[in-house]
């Protein structure tokens, strides 16, 4: 059986209420392994340990979103960044899917006698890259371009998405 996956965002209002209510929602996750650029190396959510994995959001922080993930394979920590994402389906058949983020992640936490091997990982969300220090604010002189400022301030970390 063919199975569609759609973006959530693309369901109209009215559809994302009708599948949110559903007495016949099925709810699943999976996680995506990219590279430093953010392009998909792999999807690895056979590795995720999904019902003892979460991510939250908080726009009232500096850092708008962390996760903590049980992964059961050993990656390149610090050097690959993880999307979790979320899949919803009423009739499972049709999936939606919701990216919940792109995270760094810090060096995990391995148990030890664990078999398979399981690592917890704590993500943070990308915003960690600008948290340097700065100072309590940043200025430019009056005139400047704002957004160029902004531009070089951001390409100095080495990102470029």
């Amino acid at each position: 059986m063919a199975v569609t996956v759609l973006s959530f965002l693309s369901l109209t209002p009215s559809q994302r209420e009708e599948l949110i209510g559903s007495s016949r929602l099925f709810v699943d996750a999976g996680l995506e392994l990219l590279d430093s650029d953010e392009n998909l190396i792999e999807d690895i959510s056979t590795d995720l340990i999904a019902n003892n994995s979460s991510v939250s959001r908080n726009t009232l922080q500096t850092l708008h979103g962390s996760c903590r993930l049980r992964i059961s394979r050993q990656l390149l920590w610090g050097s690959q960044r993880l999307r979790p994402f979320m899949l919803l389906s009423s009739d499972n058949v049709v999936w939606y899917r919701q990216d919940l983020g792109v995270f760094l992640s810090s060096t995990p936490r391995q148990e030890l006698g664990e078999v398979p091997a399981v690592w917890d990982v704590f993500g943070f969300d990308k915003l960690d890259i600008l948290n340097q220090p700065h100072g309590v604010g940043f200025s430019v002189a009056a005139g400047d371009p704002i957004i160029a400022a902004v531009e070089a301030l951001i390409a100095g970390t080495g990102e470029t998405k």
